[in-house]
């Protein structure tokens, strides 16, 4: 069956059955209608495609296919050619949020904490400092480590040996107290614990710094059907 007759039948389906007064709404899958093989979409991710057209209208399509929005109950006002970056746009630019009342040491405490924990990229958005990579990189190490430990000592397949389990508790020890001293790490988390604090309880501040990291000239790209588009992939693209 074509895309479009498949389109059709689901289209009849849900006005027949969906009720938004009752809050029931009807969703249908779409792997029969839209394909894309692992060739189709290696040139989302930049895989060695040599085809640069094909690259970006393939991404193109998948991207919105991937945003289309379910109307109805949920984006009633939303038009046929409307996709969820144009949603996001339009409640980023309208949302009323609720303010909270902080004092000014307030204020200060976590502007010192957003210092130490965050930097300004080119486009002004917060990525991670410095200090707060080294600490997630020793997090990371750390948490690897202890799953090693523990598969030792859970792995029945093997007896258990106590020299590696003795090398493996030593080399946590190191890495921890290394975390400790290198990795910043009763700083990074007292900081972390005053910014989620302060943006959960003063919503307002969380906001401004998503809608500032949604910027239509800086995030969209045009097809070259001269169709604008947010870039969306799929990971891992050969599955």
């Amino acid at each position: 069956m074509e895309a479009k007759a498949y389109l059709a039948v689901f289209a009849k389906i849900q006005k027949i059955y969906e009720d938004t007064g009752a809050g029931k709404f009807l969703a249908f899958p779409l792997n029969n209608i839209y394909s894309f093989t692992p060739k189709n979409l290696s040139p989302l991710l930049g895989n060695g495609s040599a085809d640069a057209a094909l690259s970006l209208e393939k991404t193109a399509e998948f991207s919105r296919i991937i945003n289309t929005p379910v109307k109805g109950m949920f984006f009633p006002s939303a038009g046929h050619e409307t996709y969820l970056w144009d949603l996001y746009d339009e409640i980023l630019a309208t949302a009323d949020i609720a303010e909270s009342n902080k004092s000014e040491s307030e204020h200060k405490e976590y502007k010192k904490a957003c210092e130490f924990l965050f930097v300004k990229d080119e486009w002004e958005h917060r990525t991670n400092s410095e200090s707060y990579n080294a600490y997630c990189d020793y997090k990371d190490r750390f948490y690897a480590l202890t799953e090693e430990l523990i598969n030792l000592r859970t792995n029945n397949s093997t007896p258990i040996n106590d020299s590696k389990l003795k090398q493996k508790k030593a080399e946590i020890d190191l890495l921890e107290a290394e975390w400790s001293s290198r990795g910043n790490r009763a700083k990074v988390e007292l900081y972390l614990s005053i910014v989620k604090n302060f943006e959960t309880s003063c919503p307002s501040v969380s906001w401004k710094e998503i809608k500032s990291g949604f910027d239509k000239d800086i995030s969209l790209q045009r097809s070259l059907s001269n169709s604008d588009f947010a870039p969306t992939y799929l990971y891992p693209f050969d599955v």
